[in-house]
């Protein structure tokens, strides 16, 4: 009595054509999947580069939409000094590379201590300032309208003594103030 002849008979007896067309069709799907990954590469190439914008500009406008919309005044004190902060550590972290946002205000203070383009007063009264929002934000404590206005005033300043000047206008600063003396 013969045995029939199976399917698994089949495949042993043409192994070597089934693993000819198996490997084909692998080199197929990965040569289609790296034309695809690098086709995309060469899209995100020619992509039009925007310039970005000054960090010193971004916060400025931000500072001034806060102020606008009058956040403190409406009884909102915690809602401002979130506000004020995210602004403030956004600059930061744009400006100086650091990443702020995600840092504690001691943090920032110890980061910031070795920019030498940071006047100590100035990185003195930010501190103070962020230690004022954290207060409001995190502890519930009510600044006064002074010390509102006064932390709005810290971060405005901190923001125009540290900005990044261009080279060609610090040249004009110097020889204005040459000229002046």
């Amino acid at each position: 009595m013969e045995v029939p002849f199976s399917l698994w008979d089949w495949i042993l007896a043409h192994r070597i054509e089934i693993g000819s067309i198996v490997g084909i069709l692998l080199l197929i799907l990965i040569a289609y999947l790296l034309y695809r990954k690098y086709a995309n590469k060469e899209d995100d190439k020619q992509e039009i580069v925007i310039p970005k914008e000054d960090a010193d500009l971004i916060a400025n406008r931000k500072l001034k939409e806060l102020e606008a919309k009058k956040v403190w005044q409406k009884g909102e004190v915690k809602e401002f000094h979130s506000q004020l902060s995210f602004i403030v550590r956004e600059y930061i972290e744009n400006r100086f590379e650091i990443n702020a946002l995600e840092q504690t205000t001691d943090e920032i203070s110890m980061l910031l201590i070795a920019h030498p383009e940071i006047d100590k007063t100035d990185l003195q009264q930010l501190i103070q300032m962020l230690h004022l929002a954290d207060m409001a934000k995190f502890a519930k404590q009510q600044p006064i309208g002074a010390e509102n206005e006064q932390a709005l005033k810290t971060a405005y300043l901190f923001i125009e003594n540290t900005k990044v000047v261009p080279e060609n206008k610090e040249s004009e600063t110097l020889n204005q103030q040459e000229e002046n003396a």
